[in-house]
């Protein structure tokens, strides 16, 4: 047996689960339960567009472009609008009836402030980045989307929720798409639990694994969640893991301390981010750090490269290239944060910040 193994960060692997702690919230137990994050979107734009007369979609110009790119697949225009991590309450003034702007809690920085647009409008947000917040059950929007799979471990898993009452289909069939897709991310999971406590596993066993799932997720028709996901669902202590991660990130940001060349962005109090967002003085000096965690067994993720519906707005494409997203989810110990904390204090001097 090889000794056990240390990394930060990446896809999640199969963790040992402290079955019964926490609650459910009564909003999860009303929604829709899709596959992923995108399969919630494009689904529920099919929906409105088919229910509601929906013409529409504004999107945020900070937001993952390739979900973007998969929502025009279902035919409806969509007009990009100035929002992002940090930014003041968006506008969306040219919004009209028949239209739908989504709303992203980006890193779940902060609570979702109400949006006025026009009346005949609809609203969708997305908590996929703190989807057990208490403002979630407060939400004023139309509906409510979260992508699971971002903050717990499962292969595959979304829901869609209306805190307004507008009435939802049942959830598509689960497709022999995703369901390979699912068995291929769970199969990466699980060896990646191997590998980390020291078993005959390589890293190219559980990486190809579930780069294929993300690719097999990520196309095909939307799909409902699968069984083995939505059973795991209702054991898993999401109140506690979501307290770690908050615990997690203000360890990280108060072992990382004052380094004048880079900035965290800070969450309101009551929310619990996503993960750590550091934002350096340059993309040049972001690149340099990355490349030095990486060889620390430290991986960090670039949310997001942007171009495309962003374009013309310098302030989100400016964040998206000189940022990095560290992780702080329940995986972590306290120790495994002040240790990274110091990698990259570490790796921000060596390359001149």
């Amino acid at each position: 047996m090889k000794p056990e193994r240390w990394e930060q960060g990446s896809e999640f692997h199969w963790p040992q689960i402290s079955v019964g702690v926490g609650a459910t919230p009564a909003w999860f137990t009303e929604s829709v339960r899709l596959a992923s994050g995108r399969d919630a979107l494009r689904w529920l734009l099919s929906c409105g567009r088919t229910d509601l007369g929906w013409r529409r979609i504004w999107v945020p110009t900070y937001f993952c472009p390739e979900v973007l790119a998969s929502l025009e697949t279902v035919g409806l225009p969509l007009v990009p609008y100035s929002d992002g991590p940090g930014f003041e309450a968006p506008e969306v003034s040219g919004a009209e009836p028949g239209d739908v702007v989504l709303r992203a809690k980006h890193f779940g920085l902060k609570p979702l402030r109400r949006l006025r647009v026009a009346r005949g409008a609809f609203v969708i947000e997305d908590h996929s980045h703190d989807p057990f917040a208490e403002d979630v059950a407060r939400s004023e929007g139309d509906f409510v989307i979260a992508s699971l799979r971002k903050t717990l471990p499962i292969p595959d898993g979304a829901l869609v929720w209306s805190p307004k009452g507008h009435a939802l289909p049942a959830a598509p069939a689960v497709t022999s798409n995703r369901q390979a897709a699912s068995g291929s991310r769970l199969a990466g999971m699980v060896l990646k639990a191997l590998y980390l406590s020291g078993g005959n596993v390589e890293k190219a066993d559980f990486r190809e694994l579930l780069a294929r799932g993300e690719r097999e997720i990520a196309t095909g028709e939307p799909s409902g969640m699968t069984v083995f996901s939505s059973k795991v669902l209702a054991t898993l202590p999401l109140g506690f893991w979501r307290a770690q991660r908050e615990e997690n990130h203000a360890t990280l940001v108060d072992a990382i301390g004052s380094c004048a060349a880079i900035d965290i962005l800070r969450a309101e109090s009551g929310c619990s981010p996503f993960s750590a967002i550091v934002v350096f003085e340059t993309s040049a000096l972001r690149s340099i750090v990355r490349e030095a965690l990486v060889h620390r067994e430290i991986y960090p993720a670039i949310l997001w490269d942007l171009g495309g519906y962003a374009e013309g707005d310098d302030r989100a494409i400016d964040l998206g290239r000189r940022s990095l997203s560290i992780h702080c989810d329940f995986r972590y110990s306290k120790e495994d944060m002040r240790r990274v904390a110091d990698e990259l204090v570490r790796a921000v001097r060596a390359g001149g910040g």
